[in-house]
């Protein structure tokens, strides 16, 4: 069981490490830059503006829009339809608040300074303010975050592992003390060291496979019956399907833990306790 415990947390691990990917994917996806136009510009010069960002940056350029001041207005009502304080907030202002922008999204996040300090630079007459909307601070917050889990994670399994050998060894002591007539009978008939120690081994790794098993009937039915729970928190990731895509990995990382547990611990128990 104690085997099983670390199993599970090392296969807990493998899961939030896929879901922390799939958050901070989600974050770099809404990062933005917002660049507004002048009140009165000509929608020649915001298309030659347009037209320049794409042929200077074509590759890192995600997707490129023009929003003029009426789409943003009408966007603006529909998100907050119904809504007394802003309609009335709007009829305080009379014309239309908004300004026409460009919208960009670039593939890697680290371009959007570039791209925003180019602009401020070659438009400053046509350009209002840039805005770069960015999610740095929280992107580090979830790895920072993510971190510290697989830290504190590798300092419980490792207590959990001295735990496993701790059990291990009071195991042994019990299975040799009660075996202690067949192995004096086989030291008289010639039986290698090895040969005595070998099934006390293949038992601790026995014990790991048996662990990780149960693990993984556990883990497989839990992952599909918390991933619709999970997909309501973070949209468009799907546990169950990331768990069915590194299936492989994920038990053959089972397996390989439990049975290198048995094995770790049943030898070092061995060599304390049999007398060879």
């Amino acid at each position: 069981m104690v085997i099983a415990v670390v199993v599970f947390l090392i296969t807990l691990l493998f899961l939030i490490g896929g879901l922390s990917k799939a958050v901070v994917n989600q974050i770099k996806e809404q990062v933005s830059i917002a660049a507004y136009f002048q009140r009165d510009i000509d929608s020649a010069d915001m298309m030659t503006v347009k037209e320049d960002i794409e042929i200077k940056f074509s590759d890192d350029i995600q997707e490129i829009k023009i929003v003029s001041a009426e789409e943003a207005l009408s966007h603006f009502m529909d998100r907050y339809r119904g809504d007394i304080l802003y309609q009335r907030a709007l009829d305080q202002v009379g014309d239309n608040p908004f300004l026409s922008s460009l919208d960009i999204i670039v593939n890697e996040p680290e371009r959007y300074a570039e791209i925003a300090d180019y602009l401020s630079e070659e438009y400053p007459d046509l350009l209002n303010k840039v805005d770069f909307y960015h999610r740095e601070s929280v992107i580090d917050k979830v790895f920072e975050t993510t971190n510290k889990i697989h830290s504190f994670g590798a300092i419980v399994a490792l207590l959990l592992t001295l735990l496993v050998v701790l059990v291990a060894f009071s195991t042994i002591r019990i299975s040799v003390h009660a075996s202690r007539y067949e192995v004096e009978t086989m030291k008289l008939v010639g039986a290698s060291p090895w040969f005595i120690r070998t099934p006390f081994i293949i038992q601790g790794m026995i014990s790991g496979l048996i662990a990780a098993l149960l693990i993984a009937a556990i883990s497989i039915p839990l992952v599909y019956f918390l991933s619709p729970q999970l997909m309501n928190l973070v949209p468009g990731f799907s546990l169950w399907n990331y768990l069915m895509k590194n299936l492989f990995w994920l038990m053959g990382l089972q397996l390989l833990t439990g049975l290198f547990l048995g094995w770790l611990s049943t030898l070092l128990a061995v060599y304390r306790h049999l007398k060879i």
